[in-house]
């Protein structure tokens, strides 16, 4: 699991400036000290941030079994072309946690202050992930990629067809669906991920 400074909760600001840099850290830290199978797993926006790790990783010549995004799909490529890269930046802090909870995040009494640290956190890894699909050239990865959604998440609805973007990185993609669980299924629903990404791990194990 990568925690990324400044993620946590009373720990300082960290001034990450690129998904490209965060990924470099977490494959050089990776393969100084791991030399068996690696998998990859990015949620939502964190899948941006997943996706260069495998390139990198890949790069520094350590093959990568397979990348799983959840609840994520690759930018349309208009993005390129928009004269912003904050994609909430006119959306204000009380509207966006009310989203943020209609997704399906905690819905339970939080301090002011630890609402305004999550938002905040949420802006930049929004807008790194942004700026990444808006620079993102033309390449591939050798990994294959395992798409999950859930079926009752609004971001991802016609994703029976959205994940194939995903098909412009990689040669070999699948879905996985889960029944519910709205957008942040990986901690609603923790146990079904986990057998998701076993069953598929055992699956490429096979082939």
């Amino acid at each position: 699991a990568i925690a990324l400074p400044g993620n946590e909760f009373g720990s300082a600001p960290e001034g990450y400036v690129s998904v490209e840099q965060m990924a470099e850290v977490c494959a050089d830290e990776l393969t100084a000290q791991t030399d068996g199978p690696l998998a990859v797993y990015g949620h939502c926006i964190g899948s941006f941030l997943a996706l260069e790790l495998t390139r990198q990783l890949e790069r520094r010549g350590r093959r990568v079994e397979f990348l799983a995004v959840g609840a994520a799909f690759p930018f349309p490529r208009l993005v390129r072309w928009l004269p912003y890269s904050d994609p909430w930046r006119f959306t204000g802090d009380a509207r966006l946690h009310a989203l943020i909870k209609r997704w399906g995040g905690p819905d339970d009494a939080v301090a002011p202050e630890v609402v305004r640290f999550m938002l905040r956190n949420f802006r930049k890894d929004a807008r790194l992930a942004f700026q990444y699909e808006q620079n993102r050239t033309k390449w591939t990865i050798a990994a294959p990629i395992l798409c999950i959604v859930s079926d009752d998440d609004e971001l991802t609805r016609g994703y029976r067809r959205k994940y194939r973007a995903w098909s412009a990185l990689s040669a070999d993609v699948s879905l996985a669906v889960i029944g519910e669980g709205r957008h942040y299924f990986v901690g609603t629903r923790a146990a079904d991920v986990a057998a998701i990404v076993g069953d598929y791990a055992t699956l490429r194990a096979t082939r």
